[in-house]
């Protein structure tokens, strides 16, 4: 099953029903709460970076939400266990 906010643009794309976010949220929250509690349980997932020596962790993530404006962005993060120790 999709998230509220994607339940929405369906909602109002191929049906032409217009609802809030909110209202979408509290109807699909009685519908499927099991599926709701495990998008909640899964949205940020924080990483952890061992590195065995310099140059050795890179991370390299991109958000594309922005995409068809013509808005890249990336982020890249790196580990130097030189500069850390």
């Amino acid at each position: 099953m999709l998230g509220y906010r994607a339940l929405t643009t369906v909602l109002r794309r191929r049906h032409r029903l217009h609802a809030t976010h909110e209202t979408v949220r509290l109807i699909l929250r009685q519908i499927d709460p099991v599926g709701v509690d495990s998008r909640r349980r899964h949205r940020l997932v924080q990483r952890t970076y061992w590195s065995k020596g310099p140059n050795h962790t890179w991370h390299v993530d991109g958000y594309d939400k922005l995409r068809q404006y013509g808005f890249l962005i990336s982020g890249l993060v790196y580990y130097d266990f030189a500069y850390f120790s």
